[in-house]
């Protein structure tokens, strides 16, 4: 996670997205790997509990 764009880590990239379109200041466990894998450009399968954030990732 150590690449920028514009000056930000993707991390705080996607810290502001989840603030700025989602309303909420951090995410729930589990997102982040599923999120991390899509980004890296992995095929990725998500099994989560109901209300667990899938819709999110």
């Amino acid at each position: 996670m150590g690449k920028s764009i514009k000056g930000q880590t993707r991390t705080q990239l996607i810290r502001g997205l989840l603030r700025n379109v989602f309303g909420v200041d951090q995410l729930r466990s589990g997102q982040q790997r599923v999120i991390d894998s899509v980004l890296a450009g992995r095929d990725t399968l998500a099994v989560m509990p109901t209300g667990s954030g899938k819709s999110l990732c």
